[in-house]
Parts: structure tokens; C-alpha cells; sequence
């Protein structure tokens, strides 16, 4: 088949990947303080939409049902092999490191992963700028599922209008991505995961590149000058500008159009052979990082999560992070000269024919392991007891309510709920057990949970989408206190000493949520939480305000405690949690507490640290039980524990 007009390569675009995917791995390694590399993710979006624009609405592409396949064919077998190799070596990873990883994700997500589909899961699995990310090794697959998707329904989209004039074309591509990014603007207020991750509030960014591919058909783009100098000038800086400035911004919001139209800019006016972002991004150290930058995006993250696992966060320093980048590289050209480049579409014969062998291969042993690992009997006879046990509890987490359930009954469904459980993550953290002891007792609730969302009135953070999501939940559930005389009882259960004032001043700079940020002075004044438990009583309910159950100073010693459990000890010593985490601090947040509740006759402090701790030593750990499901949120076993020996007193006592 003849190069089709306007398809030829462009080694321009090869260094506008190799600027792309150094953005986004010096952003995950934490180098060169990149502190906005992910849009790099969106540059790769913006020229995959270009590149495929181009090559589907050309007068020669084949709109046969056999050309269709073809085209399929061929975006497959360019991401398949290096994908499904690298799939295999998470999974040795995981298996090879067992004690460090949750094996009921990792199951579920090699399994959605085998099928280019992580982005459909991982709303649920890790917030992409939370801590969890650091463990989760097919995170960055997520983008991968979406340019899939985007092969998948492009040609769907264009086939409606290929016959169209190029106006006709183009308006089409203005109404879609327009779509797409209304939705990733609703999305972004109420489910801000999910128009991180999801094809549908990502379009619009392949859309931006489609019309830059439409923009060149016109060939009215064809004439250099000083002006379109100074356009690729401005469009180049503003990438780097955006990706050394932090962002607190949601994502894909109204800030994502700067990177996304700047990299339309570079396509569209870098078809000019003498152009200036032609000479700068055809420089061949950038098109040499661009020619790797599939498998370099491939095997980086890995590394990344081995090396955040497997050390604590003070001994990883830039000469570390140096190394694991340049193993990155080291591997990435190995996958790129024995993988990509003999088994993409025009390979030899003889290689085209063993290309199979890989994606067979990969869901040959990750179907078997994923139903082992969630198979409790088979995975017994191959494990250790604690360890099957571990598995079981990290599967039980967060079982009782769906994420997306505003208003989860639990208890005695069939009953009328008489209790209102409200708060943030932590009340969450409580369903489980107290799914089981209202099931007891022929009782029902109603939770309202939300992470990071406190049950408190009228807090503000500086995340203005965080404010609008944690009003949404505090409005209901107050709206739906008023309006149901049969609840009783309100449970309050959060996070504390996340809310404090230092911690909510700095969130936008994603500074560590230490509790030895506790002082004198809360952002989540008495004044807020008094008014929140005087509000609840002033309706003729009672209060029951749950304190924080004692938390790791960080995720590294409660990964230790873990691995420490899995292993037999006896005496795990990461397990207890005592200066070094500060716990003096916790306790005062416990009086403080105590404090706010005092003036009302109908509220009770429920004290969770009594069940864990001697004095101010405190442990994750008693015999054959771990209570913990990570550094601060209890597992099934702790939220059962606190549920019957705390929580069912004062519910049922009387």
C-alpha cells in the first residue's frame, strides 16, 4: 500500500514521545523535582488521536470489514508482545515478593489487565496521586487500556462520517471530543476517579489530535515564518512550564487543555521541515528516548514500586532513583530490539508467527494464578496458613458497601434502619463489623462514607473539587437525618488527625499527613464539630463519636508488620506502634475529642485505642490476628473487634 498523504513519518513526533515519556518517568521516579510529569500521559493521547486521525480518514484506508480488522490487527500487534511480556514479569514480581502485595488486587487486576482493561478497575483500586499507588504495579497500564479503547471505537466514530466533507469531519470531531469533556467535567465534581481513568473523559484529548490530523488535510498549514516560530516556541515552553509547576487541579479539567492544545500546536505546525520545534524535537537524543518510549513506559513503573517497596522511604535517594531510571532504560532497549522490533506487523515471516506465543503464554499463567489466589482451599494447600489468611482479609475489605453507594444498608435489611453511620474512610473501615453484630441483633443502618470527606459541617480544604464532593456528602447525609425520625443513633468515625490545620494548609502540596503535625490550633475547630454534634441532637438523635484507632507513622512500618505477620513471627516488633508513631499526639486528638462532646448530654466518645493499646504502647497484632488492613485503616478482623467490644455496648446496653 502507498504512504498515505500526510502519514509519512515525522521524526518530530518521534522526540515530542521521547519529551512525553521522560515527563512522565521523571514524575514517577521523583527526579528533577517534575512535579507534573503526568501529562505526559496526556501528549501521548494527543498523538496517538493525530496518528490514527490520519491514517483512517485518508481516501486509501480500507473501510472493508477485512481493512477494519487489519487496522486492528495491526494496533495489536504493536502493543501486545512488549505489553503481555512485561504483564509476565509482574507477575514474577508479585509472586517472587508475596509478602508485599495484596494478592487479591493484584489477581483482579492481572486479570482485567490481560484484556487491556486496568482503566475500567483502577478508580477503585488506587487513587493515581495516593500513597496505595506506590504498590500497585499494573497502575500505569491504566493508560494503555484507554489508547486501546481509543483504537477500538475511533474507526466506529469516523466510519459514520467518512464520506463526509472535511468541514463535516471536522465538526463531528468538535461535538465528540465537546461531549467528552463535559462529561470529564461532571465526572470531575462527582467522581473525580473515574474522569481520571475512564476513555469517555479522555476523548477529547485524542479528539484534539484528530483535529490537528484534519487542520493538515486543509494544506493550509504549509507556509513557515517567524510567527509560527514563535507558536511552537510558546507551545514547547508551556509543556515544560506545566510540567515543573504543581497542580492541585483536578484532571482532566479546564488546566489539561494547556498541555493538550500546546501539543495539537507542535503537530499541526511541526509538518514545516526548517520549523523550530521541528529542528529542537528532531534532536537525537529525544528521538532515541522516543523510539523506546512504549517499552520505556512499560518497564518503568515496576522498578518504581519495586524499589518503593522494598525499601523505606528515608534510605531511597537520587542516587537510587538514578539507578533504578537507568535500569529502566537498560531494559526498555532490550524489549524494544528483542521484542518490539522483531514482532510488530512487518516482521520477518518466522517472527510473526512466535508473536502469539507471548499473549498466549501470559494468559496462559495469569488465569491459572489469579483463580489460585482467590481460591482460599486450593491456595491453602500451597501456602502458609497466615498467609491464606491474609488473603481472605484483604479480600473482605470494604466488601459491605460498594464505593459508589451513597446511602449502603447494612445490618438487618429487612428491618427499618434505627442508625446512621457517617464519616470518612474510617467509618467505612467500620461496616464490616458492624454489618455483623446489627445482623445479630435484628437491626439496621444506613452508612455514609466518603474518603476524606469528615462528618463535619462546612469544612474547606484548598481542593475546591474536594470541597464540593465533601459538602455533597455532608448535605445528604444532614438532609436525610431531617427527614427520618426513626434513626436514633448517629455513629461519627473519621480519620481525626487527618483534619488537622496544618495538615489541610499543605494538602495541595501534597506533604505527608504526619500526626506530629498535631499542635494547639485545629482547622476543624470545636466551633465546626460542635455545631455538626449540636445540629444531630437539636433533631432528638444520639451521638456516638469513634476515635481514630491508633495509626502507623507510615505505610512502610505497617508493610513491615505485614510481612513480619506472614512470616510466623511471634513477637512481629514493626507491629506496635508507640513514640516513634507519635502516639502522644493521637491520644491528645482523643482528648481534644472528648473535649468537643463534653457540653452535650446525649454524645459518647467510643474509645477505640483501649482495644489496642497498653498505656500509650499500642499494637496491630495478638496472636494468629492482624487487625490492620494498612497504616491507618483496621481490616475485617480490627473492625469486628472494635464493633463487638466496643460499639455493640452502646448500641444495645440498655
Amino acid at each position: 500500500m502507498p504512504t498515505p498523504k500526510g502519514t509519512a513519518f515525522r521524526t518530530d513526533i518521534e522526540g515530542l514521545r521521547g519529551i512525553a515519556v521522560l515527563l512522565v518517568v521523571l514524575f514517577h521516579f521523583d527526579l528533577l523535582k517534575v512535579s507534573s510529569g503526568f501529562i505526559g500521559v496526556d501528549i501521548f493521547f494527543v498523538i496517538s488521536g493525530f496518528l490514527m486521525t490520519q491514517i483512517i480518514v485518508n481516501p486509501v484506508f480500507d473501510w472493508s470489514l477485512s481493512g477494519v480488522f487489519g487496522f486492528y490487527k495491526n494496533r495489536f500487534w504493536r502493543i501486545a508482545p512488549a505489553y503481555y511480556l512485561v504483564l509476565l514479569g509482574i507477575v514474577v514480581l508479585c509472586v517472587s515478593h508475596p509478602y508485599y502485595f495484596n494478592l487479591g488486587k493484584v489477581a483482579d487486576g492481572l486479570i482485567v489487565s490481560a484484556f487491556f482493561s486496568y482503566n475500567v478497575v483502577a478508580p477503585s483500586e488506587a487513587d493515581y496521586f495516593g500513597t496505595d499507588a506506590i504498590a500497585n504495579p499494573m497502575l500505569h497500564l491504566w493508560s494503555l487500556g484507554v489508547e486501546i479503547q481509543f483504537y477500538l471505537l475511533w474507526p466506529l466514530v469516523l466510519y459514520f462520517i467518512r464520506t463526509k466533507s472535511l468541514l463535516r469531519k471536522f465538526q463531528a470531531v468538535a461535538v465528540v471530543s465537546l461531549m467528552s469533556f463535559i462529561a470529564a467535567q461532571i465526572l470531575l465534581v462527582t467522581d473525580p476517579e473515574v474522569a481520571y481513568y475512564s476513555i469517555l473523559t479522555r476523548l477529547w484529548q485524542f479528539g484534539f489530535g484528530a483535529a490537528a490530523a484534519l487542520l493538515l488535510q486543509t494544506n493550509r498549514v504549509t507556509s513557515q515564518s517567524n510567527f509560527i516560530n514563535l507558536i511552537q516556541l510558546l507551545a514547547i515552553a508551556t509543556i515544560f512550564v506545566m510540567a515543573w509547576t504543581p497542580t492541585s487541579a483536578p484532571w482532566p479539567g479546564f488546566q489539561a487543555v494547556i498541555p493538550t492544545l500546546a501539543c495539537a500546536v507542535l503537530l499541526v505546525t511541526g509538518q514545516m521541515p526548517n520549523s523550530l520545534s521541528r529542528i529542537f524535537l528532531s534532536l537525537s537524543p529525544l528521538r532515541a528516548v522516543g523510539a523506546i518510549s512504549y517499552s520505556l513506559y512499560l518497564v518503568h513503573w515496576p522498578i518504581v514500586v519495586f524499589i518503593n517497596i522494598y525499601l523505606r522511604q528515608e534510605e531511597i535517594d537520587d542516587v537510587l532513583r538514578i539507578t533504578g531510571l537507568v535500569s529502566a532504560i537498560a531494559l526498555a532497549l532490550c524489549l524494544y530490539k528483542f521484542v518490539e522490533c522483531p514482532l510488530r506487523t512487518r516482521s520477518p515471516l518466522g517472527a510473526v508467527r512466535w508473536r502469539a506465543v507471548l499473549p498466549i503464554s501470559a494468559l496462559t499463567v495469569i488465569l491459572p494464578i489469579s483463580f489460585l489466589v482467590t481460591n482460599e482451599d486450593l491456595l491453602l494447600l500451597v501456602t502458609p496458613y497466615r498467609y491464606t489468611e491474609m488473603v481472605r482479609l484483604e479480600k473482605e475489605y470494604n466488601t459491605v458497601c460498594r464505593d459508589d453507594e451513597i446511602f449502603c444498608l447494612i445490618g438487618a435489611k429487612s428491618e427499618t434502619p434505627s442508625i446512621l453511620l457517617w464519616g470518612d474512610s474510617h467509618a467505612g473501615h467500620l461496616e464490616y463489623g458492624l454489618n455483623k453484630i446489627l445482623r445479630n441483633q435484628n437491626t439496621a443502618a444506613i452508612s455514609i462514607s466518603k474518603g476524606g470527606c469528615p462528618p463535619i459541617m462546612n469544612i474547606k480544604f484548598q481542593d475546591e473539587t474536594k470541597n464540593r464532593k465533601c459538602l455533597r456528602y455532608s448535605n445528604l447525609a444532614l438532609d436525610y437525618l431531617s427527614s427520618n425520625q426513626k434513626i436514633e443513633t448517629v455513629i461519627l468515625a473519621a480519620r481525626w488527625s487527618r483534619y488537622n490545620e496544618i495538615f489541610v494548609a499543605s494538602e495541595k502540596h501534597h506533604i505527608a499527613d504526619s500526626v506530629s503535625s498535631l499542635g494547639d490550633d485545629w482547622l476543624v475547630e470545636r466551633e465546626k464539630l460542635a455545631q455538626t454534634i449540636n445540629r444531630i441532637v437539636g433533631l432528638q438523635k444520639s451521638v456516638i463519636v469513634v476515635t481514630q484507632a491508633p495509626q502507623f507513622k507510615e505505610n512502610d512500618k505497617a508493610r513491615e508488620c505485614r510481612m513480619e505477620f506472614l512470616k510466623g513471627y511471634h513477637v512481629p516488633k514493626n507491629c506496635n506502634m508507640n513514640e516513634e508513631d507519635h502516639i502522644a499526639e493521637q491520644f491528645k486528638m482523643d482528648e481534644w475529642l472528648s473535649d468537643v462532646i463534653s457540653d452535650s448530654d446525649r454524645a459518647t466518645i467510643a474509645d477505640v485505642k483501649q482495644l489496642f493499646c497498653e498505656g500509650q504502647n499500642c499494637s496491630a497484632f495478638e496472636g494468629d490476628s492482624i487487625y490492620y488492613y494498612d497504616y491507618n485503616h483496621l481490616n475485617s478482623v480490627g473492625s469486628s473487634k472494635v464493633a463487638h467490644e466496643v460499639l455493640s455496648e452502646l448500641l444495645f446496653s440498655q
